[in-house]
């Protein structure tokens, strides 16, 4: 979440920068949302990939390209969607949902526990 809300900041100087958080009984939906110069349409499918850049040259920022692969990396080892809306010029949306609660039974000699993990 960090390095979104960080990437929104670098990216859409100055800008706009919108955080929704929002949950149903099952889960948590953020959003984070800028109004910079939003992604090439030719970089959509790649800029999850390691060291992959936007390319724009006018922010001069010094990036090493893994922070978007690292979050999208670690959301979906949780299972769950991560997505991306982008328009070249019109800002970028970068969204996913995490399971609000997870059951998983124990099993002890002294009775059986649900254990809850909360987000």
């Amino acid at each position: 979440m960090l390095n979104l809300i960080s990437n929104a900041i670098k990216y859409s100087k100055p800008g706009l920068i919108l955080i929704s958080v929002k949950q149903d009984n099952e889960n948590i939906y953020v959003s984070v949302k800028d109004n910079g110069d939003g992604i090439p349409k030719h970089k959509l499918n790649t800029i999850f990939q390691p060291f992959e850049q936007c390319g724009y040259d006018k922010f001069r920022i010094s990036s090493t390209g893994l922070g978007l692969n690292v979050c999208k990396e670690l959301i979906t080892k949780h299972n769950v969607i991560f997505g991306l809306k982008s328009k070249s010029w019109g800002g970028s949306e970068f969204c996913f949902s995490l399971p609000l609660y997870r059951y998983h039974k124990q099993h002890s000699h002294a009775n059986n526990l649900k254990l809850a993990y909360q987000c």
